[in-house]
Parts: C-alpha cells; structure tokens; sequence
C-alpha cells in the first residue's frame, strides 16, 4: 500500500506541473482602431476648427495653437508669418483615398466614425469612404521665419512647442452608411450589395451620413525657429584660402596630393530654398514625436444606437 500511495502522489505531482506549466491563453487583442486609414495624413498634420474661419484662404501663415482641446485645434488668424506679397498655391485635387466595408469590430473601433446615425449589428456592414477635396498652401519659403523666431525669443521651450505654422489646408469629407440584411423585393434603386458568394444580399438601411474635416499640415514653430538660427550661422572657416594655388579634387587625386579641404558652407539663404526646407521639415518630423495626430481627430466614440 505504501508502494502504490508514493506512486499515487507522484502521479498527483506530475498531473499539477503539467497544468501548472501549461501558460494561459492571451487576452484577446483591443480592435485597431482604423481612423488612420480612413484619413491619411503626414505626422505633422491636425484637424483644425472651422470656428469663425472665413475662408481657407486665410490659414496658410497662421499660428496654430496644437495645445488647443476638444481635437480641433485653434488657428489665430490674427498671427499671420507670411512674406508680404506672397501668393497662395493650390494643394491636392479631388480624390478618394480610402472606400471599404468594415464589420461590426471594426466600425466601432474606428474613433473618426462618432458621427454615423444608428448601429452597427453583427451581419451588417458599414460602408466608408474618405474624399480628399482641393486645398491651398503656401510655399516653404514664404514664411517669415525671422519674424517667427522674433516672436517666440526668450519663451519657455515647453510653450514654442504649443505651436505651429500652418503651410497648407486640406478638405477631407468622411461618409459613411449602414448595410443590413432585409427580405424585401429586390429594387435596383435601392443600392445593395451581397456576401457570401451572393448568397446573402445587404441593403442600404438609412441616408448616408458625412462629416467635413479641415486638416492643416503645419511646421513646429521650434523647426522654424531653428531654421532662422541656422540661417544666421556664419560659414564655416576652413584652413587657407581655397580660391589661390590649390589644385581641383580630381587633379590633386591624381598627382597624389592630400584632397583640397571642403569649402566653407553659407546657410545664410538656406530660407529661400524650398528642397532644402521640405527636406529640414521631413527630417526634423521624422526625429520628433509629433505633438497631435490623427487619433486626436475629431473625438468621438463608434457609431450611436438610434432610440
């Protein structure tokens, strides 16, 4: 009996290691949230508020304040960093950038979507469709980054971070409606559309909704005020006179000669070099968290249940 009961034990153990060891499953992972596809933008771009703004027209060159709440962000009009004289470019042209059905997951996962009347059931789809429309801009270097830099001197760097400059608008119209299941006769006016290999047939349930975004792309006013500092760096001073007795690279290569130092780089008119300013700009987002995105815009929460 002794025998069998260590045996019995050893039995019980090794049964408890093996469940013990066994990991338990992960937690199911949150629905991505989709509004990222839905409105695609550049790191350094924000939804701005349409509130008292006349004419998009009147944006490009304006502060916006990226520290502003509610998603939309505030653009003072009345600061204004364009060159005088400058003229205003068209941006963009009509396109759709993003059409698709999304299921019931993903119609509630996607924040930019609060505006859409009535729910989304399991069977039923949620049809999409983002629409770019034309814009204005304004050229890199059109902005007055000494006036820029003039303004924010001596502020705390937690307050230049708050801002930016806006370089460009954007329209972005985001629709969307709601599909179900339904046994009515089939209309070709009634749009719809089928699953399954045509086994089952969704049919537009409702008006469709839409919602119009203003979207600025702007540079961080510390960019800015960067740039106006390098602008203002006087060129390099390299060893001798570069212009009096010193052989070209490829013939001091060629006789053997130590290579001719570098000339002296002038950054003085580096504000009026829009390639050199876009690629600054690319850079200096790519290294910089951004301080909004698109997650920021505009606050919603998924499509509401109709009562």
């Amino acid at each position: 009996m002794s025998i069998l009961r260590v045996l019995l034990i050893a039995i019980a153990l090794s049964c408890c290691g093996v469940f013990s060891s066994a990991e338990a499953p992960p937690p199911p992972k949150p629905p991505e949230d989709v509004s990222a596809d839905i409105v695609k933008c550049d790191a350094n771009s924000c939804q701005v508020s349409d509130r008292l703004i006349g004419s998009m027209a009147g944006l490009p060159g304006c502060l916006v304040d990226l520290s502003s709440s509610d998603g939309q962000r505030l653009v003072r009009q009345v600061d204004s960093f364009r060159k005088p004289g400058t003229k205003l470019q068209a941006s963009g042209e009509a396109r759709v950038l993003y059409h698709s059905w999304l299921d019931q997951t993903q119609a509630r996962s996607a924040s930019i979507l609060g505006f859409i009347k009535g729910s989304v059931e399991k069977n039923d789809r949620l049809e999409v469709k983002s629409t770019m429309l034309p814009g204005v801009s304004v050229l890199p270097e059109d902005l007055d980054y000494a006036k820029i830099a003039a303004v924010f001197k001596g502020m705390p760097q937690a307050e230049i971070n708050k801002y930016g400059i806006v370089m460009g608008v954007m329209v972005y119209e985001v629709s969307g409606a709601i599909y179900n299941t339904s046994n009515r006769k089939i209309d070709v006016d009634w749009p719809c559309f089928s699953l399954a290999g045509g086994k089952t047939l969704l049919y537009k349930s409702g008006e469709e909704n839409s919602k119009f975004l203003l979207m600025a792309v702007y540079a961080p006013v510390p960019f800015c005020v960067e740039l106006d500092t390098l602008s203002k760096t006087p060129p390099d001073k390299g060893p001798g006179d570069h212009n009096k007795g010193t052989p070209d690279h490829g013939t001091a290569t060629a006789m053997g000669l130590p290579d001719a130092p570098p000339p002296p780089v002038d950054f003085s008119r580096i504000t009026e070099s829009r390639p050199m300013i876009s690629k600054l700009l690319q850079m200096y987002v790519g290294s910089h968290k951004p301080t909004v995105g698109v997650a920021d815009a505009p606050r919603a929460v998924s499509a509401r249940a109709v009562k």
